[in-house]
């Protein structure tokens, strides 16, 4: 008898959704995932953090600084693989500061002859709070600027301005602020 072969080859899978690098990553102190996974009925994807292995899990990372994630698909029994994939780079930048209470006024003041304490304390998470007493505040990280809080005696109106300097791996706040207090 005669017989014939058939070959059914493999087609190129497709790729709903390829990885793509979470946006907006700032330092947390935690491991955070680099990329959102990819999506395809056809196959798996595999990740590689910069020159390592690759594997199915997400690569993550804690520090600041820019990351590059490799990613490839694997193509199922019927599907082909696409070794070359590609290169994300991703960035964790410096994390934020948290003021659940900002530094307020100290009200009413009167005149007791002694030196009083302008402002109470705010609270703040992952920062330090700086005062300036002034009518115009000099640049941040000047030595003007100090950690204690402001005190006067007489009896005026004073400015007092006050930033969040960031604790390691995170930002400085940028806003200025000012209280007036007589």
């Amino acid at each position: 008898g005669n017989t014939a072969q058939f070959l059914i080859n493999k087609v190129a899978g497709t790729i709903t959704t390829p990885p793509a690098a979470v946006a907006y990553l700032g330092y947390t102190g935690d491991d955070q995932e680099l990329v959102t996974a990819g999506e395809s009925d056809d196959g798996t994807f595999q990740y590689a953090l910069g020159e390592g292995e690759f594997g199915a899990d997400i690569p993550k990372a804690r520090d600041v600084g820019t990351y590059t994630v490799k990613w490839k698909f694997k193509g199922d029994a019927n599907h082909l693989d696409n070794a070359a994939g590609a290169s994300i780079h991703v960035v964790i930048q410096e994390g934020n500061i948290t003021i659940n209470k900002a530094p307020s006024a100290v009200v009413p003041l009167f005149y007791t002859g002694e030196e009083q304490t302008l402002v109470n304390d705010g609270d703040v998470v992952k920062g330090t709070v700086y005062y300036y007493l002034g009518n115009e505040y000099p640049p941040i990280g000047s030595s003007e600027w100090t950690t204690e809080k402001p005190k006067a005696k007489n009896v005026d109106l004073y400015k007092v301005w006050w930033y969040v300097k960031g604790d390691e791996l995170y930002k400085n706040c940028e806003v200025y602020r000012e209280i007036c207090t007589s």
